[in-house]
């Protein structure tokens, strides 16, 4: 015969599977972080990713307002020895031309600023500014901008053109210097990508649900927190090499941090992608490993030129302790994301790279690599930004 179970039985009996798996879970031994760093999901990960997503949904409700005729201007350092404002620029066309450009200023006068450019019209490979591999500049000038040693960034028009200028010297793959003069001008009307408010609020609840919550860490987190936001635009204007006059003309993304704290010896790694496509789509797929914020977070956006909307990075399939870990930079690889509910495939594929450490004790070793993209088959270009944190220091690297 067959036993008939009623209805409050079906669900008294899926009630208590639903409470052991429960406890099974929250019972369950936290697994070790991979390579001791890159945290799994553990103890109370879904009640934390649920937490966390719906605090940052309730943010998100909150209309904000940024003035950028503000935040576009050099901000006030605060009075500690690791304040941070930086500005960044880097551009790429279909001829492998670029430009990488960055100036931080950090506690008066030091400034950690580096140029880079390369162009198919100059036979002799990349030109660098002459302190690199090091890039610890001062602003000797009394000056409060983006300022030093010859390269000069300056906001024209908040959020629609900056001034790029360099007069002096650099150097080329041989060593042998060169006389050169940039007047640029990089130009948009695309909008900002605010990684304080744009970010997707799931994939960030993802990543901090991974870590360890205590009051230190939430701490931890408030105080180096950073404003960064990103646009995507044009590079256009002349370089002057010894004489000849090269055109320049390139597509690319620039941005802008700011924090009362930067300290790179926090950074374990990361990686982030500047892409342009031939369809005009642009976008910058990153993942950053800070183990005392994030072990492991993807961030990042895709602009969509046909629709002229930016769409926030909602996934990313990147194992990223699998993919240079040991220090040497992959150059050959692909991998999936997601934004504006779309899937998408990069392949990368690297020509050059030249490296470079920044600030004053050398606390990070970055990779700028320049590179050929596809994405879902569209080809693309620009570079690849590869951080490592230097253990070693100044001193051991001997530069």
């Amino acid at each position: 015969m067959f036993t008939v179970i009623t209805l409050s039985e079906c669900l008294m009996l899926t009630f208590s599977l639903l409470t052991i798996v429960c406890l099974r879970k929250l019972l369950a031994v936290e697994p070790p972080p991979i390579f001791n760093i890159y945290r799994l999901p553990g103890q109370f990960y879904w009640f934390k990713v649920l937490f966390i997503y719906i605090s940052l949904k309730l943010k998100g409700l909150k209309k904000v307002t940024i003035n950028y005729d503000d935040i576009e201007k050099p901000q006030l350092l605060a009075d500690n020895d690791k304040p941070i404002d930086a500005v960044y620029f880097n551009g790429a066309n279909a001829k492998n031309d670029a430009l990488i450009v960055g100036m931080a200023r950090r506690k008066a006068p030091l400034i950690d600023g580096f140029l880079l450019l390369r162009l198919s019209t100059f036979k002799s490979g990349v030109l660098q500014s002459l302190r690199l591999p090091e890039t610890s500049l001062t602003q000797i000038e009394p000056e409060t901008g983006y300022c030093a040693e010859g390269i000069s960034l300056k906001p024209v028009v908040a959020k629609k053109k900056w001034e790029i200028k360099y007069d002096g010297q650099m150097r080329d793959a041989e060593g042998t210097l060169h006389t050169v003069q940039l007047k640029l001008y990089w130009t948009s009307e695309k909008e900002c990508f605010n990684f304080d408010h744009d970010m997707d609020p799931y994939l960030m609840a993802t990543a901090i649900a991974k870590e360890r919550w205590n009051k230190e860490y939430f701490d931890l987190v408030k105080r180096i927190h950073q404003t960064h936001y990103e646009q995507p635009g044009d590079i256009n204007g002349t370089a002057i090499i010894d004489g000849t006059v090269h055109e320049v003309n390139l597509k690319g993304l620039r941005d802008h941090s700011f924090g009362n704290h930067r300290d790179w010896r926090y950074f374990h790694r990361y990686i982030l992608h500047f892409c342009t496509l031939e369809n005009g789509d642009q976008m910058n797929i990153g993942m950053v490993s800070m183990p005392l914020a994030f072990s492991l977070v993807y961030i990042g956006y895709y602009y969509n030129a046909a629709k002229n909307k930016m769409y926030a990075l909602q996934a990313c399939d990147f194992p990223f302790y699998q993919h240079g870990e040991n220090g040497v930079p992959p150059v050959d690889y692909a991998f999936q994301f997601k934004a504006g509910d779309q899937e998408y495939i990069m392949e990368v594929n690297v020509i050059e790279s030249n490296e470079l450490y920044i600030s004053k004790d050398c606390e990070a070793k970055i990779f700028e690599s320049y590179s050929n993209y596809k994405v879902n088959g569209i080809k693309g270009w620009g570079h690849v930004e590869l951080q490592y944190k230097n253990v070693a220091g100044k001193a051991a690297n001997k530069i």
